[in-house]
């Protein structure tokens, strides 16, 4: 979720003239990005303030609001699946992996006993007999 607008910075965004050999497919309106003004472009869409680490979707949608370069969807998926501070944050939503076996049924009863060894429970206020 974007909580508000991207606004980009000077050391970001690409001199208006720094696209001369624009590749064919550039939509209209959509700045051509050169390969060496790419990483720092998804870095500033991807963690500037008020967009909180969106995922890869949303980045992308915020970079194609005004850029566009060949291949964009898949730089932008390889820059936020390495992105250290998603990774740290995103917890695993899977169970464990692994078979889970019922405990075998006893053959006759009391073979087995289960106890649980409970400590350090609070004093009680009644008395029982």
């Amino acid at each position: 979720m974007i909580v508000s607008p991207i606004t980009w910075s000077e050391e970001t965004l690409p001199p208006a003239n720094a696209s001369t050999n624009t590749p064919s497919g550039c939509p209209p309106g959509s700045q051509y990005i050169t390969r060496a003004r790419r990483t720092s472009l998804i870095h500033s869409a991807h963690t500037s303030l008020g967009t909180g680490h969106p995922g890869i979707n949303e980045t992308l949608s915020l970079l194609k609001d005004c850029f566009w370069w060949t291949n964009m969807a898949a730089d932008v998926r390889k820059y936020v699946q390495g992105c250290k501070d998603c990774t740290m944050s995103n917890n695993s939503r899977n169970l464990p992996l692994g078979k889970l076996l019922p405990l075998p049924v006893p053959s006759r009863p009391w073979s087995h006993l289960g106890v649980d060894f409970i400590t350090d429970l609070p004093a009680s206020k009644k008395e029982y007999l």
